[in-house]
């Protein structure tokens, strides 16, 4: 996790624990450049909603669709590209999201396959993107000291979700270190 925390903080967004309304696992504030993921959900969830919102940020969602927190056809396509992107990561590190990933895809695809093609190369190259970039951290400097916190679990438990609600808000994230500098 603190991987995907260190990507969060590079991107120039602060992160922490905390409540969220009923239902929601996490959000993303683009204009506050904050992400919060709920304080009382799994490690494994915590996790998972971070790869999530960490894809809207390195997609690049909130500029490519203006629109995403007022038209729900925009909001849609970013969450559409983004959990697959959550999947890929996790999946990458041990864990096994698609009991949450495939239903809030199918959620917000609602029957229109060619809605998850239209963001196939945006999920390859972001994924793709997220788990070098954890490869390049953790080989580096082979001399190096471990880092302080682990990245992801290479191994984490199913954890218990509740099935995603298109008609509610939701984005993700984890993390109490704070940006840093200015």
């Amino acid at each position: 996790m603190g991987h995907l925390a260190g990507l969060v903080n590079d991107a120039g967004y602060t992160l922490n624990r905390g409540a969220c309304p009923p239902g929601i696992q996490g959000y993303t504030d683009p204009g506050t450049c904050h992400v919060r993921v709920r304080d009382d959900v799994s490690s494994a969830q915590a996790v998972k909603t971070l790869a999530h919102d960490l894809a809207h940020i390195r997609a690049d969602h909130f500029a490519r669709f203006p629109d995403y927190a007022v038209d729900l056809r925009y909001r849609g396509q970013a969450e559409i590209g983004a959990e697959p992107i959550a999947y890929i990561v996790t999946t990458h590190a041990g864990m096994d999201s698609s009991a949450y990933a495939v239903p809030y895809v199918a959620g917000w695809a609602q029957g229109d396959s060619s809605l998850v093609r239209e963001c196939l190369g945006q999920v390859v190259t972001t994924s793709s993107a997220l788990i070098a970039a954890e490869s390049s951290d953790t080989d580096a400097s082979p001399s190096a000291p471990p880092p302080s916190t682990s990245s992801l679990p290479r191994r984490a438990a199913r954890s218990e979700q509740s099935q995603p609600s298109p008609s509610g808000w939701r984005s993700s994230a984890w993390h109490p270190r704070q940006r840093r500098g200015p």
